[in-house]
Order: C-alpha cells, then sequence, then structure tokens
C-alpha cells in the first residue's frame, strides 16, 4: 500500500464523533470507533505502538469527541522527546507517523501498523 492510498482510505474514514478510546498499554495499541454523519461506524486500532503525545491549547476534554482528520507521514512529524528533568542526559526520543486532529488539540502516535475496519496496513517506514 503506497502513502497516497493509506492517505486516502484516512481522508475517507478519519473524520466522526470518537467512540471508546482505548490505550491499551499492555498490548501496545490505540482504539477508537468513528461514527459519521451518516452513523456509519468505523473501527481504527493503531498496533505496536511505541509512544503518543498529548498536546492540548485547552482544557476542554469534551472537544475530543469530534475528530477532524487523521494524518500519516511515513518520515514522521519530527522529534518529539519527554525529559524528566532539565538536565536529563537520556530523553526519551520520538518520531510520532500519526496526527489525530481536534478542534484545539492533537495525538500524534508512533505506530507501526494500523487496522482500519479490521483491514492491517502494515508501515514500511524509516521508523521501523
Amino acid at each position: 500500500m503506497s502513502l497516497v492510498e493509506l492517505n486516502k482510505v484516512l481522508v475517507e474514514k478519519g473524520k466522526g464523533k470518537i467512540e471508546n478510546l482505548y490505550f491499551n498499554f499492555t498490548g501496545d495499541t490505540i482504539s477508537f470507533k468513528l461514527k459519521n454523519k451518516s452513523q456509519e461506524t468505523t473501527e481504527i486500532i493503531f498496533g505496536k505502538v511505541d509512544s503518543f503525545f498529548f498536546i492540548e491549547s485547552e482544557n476542554n476534554i469534551e472537544e475530543l469527541e469530534d475528530i477532524n482528520s487523521i494524518s500519516y507521514y511515513s518520515s514522521g512529524f519530527g522529534e518529539f522527546s519527554k525529559a524528566e528533568y532539565a538536565y536529563d542526559e537520556s530523553p526519551v526520543m520520538s518520531v510520532p507517523n500519526f496526527a489525530l486532529d481536534f478542534k484545539n488539540s492533537s495525538i500524534f502516535i508512533e505506530a507501526k501498523s494500523i487496522f482500519i475496519d479490521g483491514k492491517e496496513y502494515s508501515l514500511r517506514t524509516s521508523l521501523n
């Protein structure tokens, strides 16, 4: 599957009201269901998740109900890091390759596969 084909599926199915957002830390997955305006449901599962980052501009958790888009970039969105302290010499580095965009927040995910309605899309990227 090419980058163009995956992004086409994400544009087509990656919008709607999010239901049952679930972070499975032992299984390394993030999953949810999206209900579009026609009340059709799409199940999305990010597999082999290495990391995720939640970024918000306002404190309104209700805004996480409606997802505006899901984007995929094979080379990632840039490097993210988490350091416990300013002097931490070995921060945890991540290069998320998916972005879930909400009204005033985003979730960036580093994953090696994605399942859309049961169909697996293995990601051949420079991140693997």
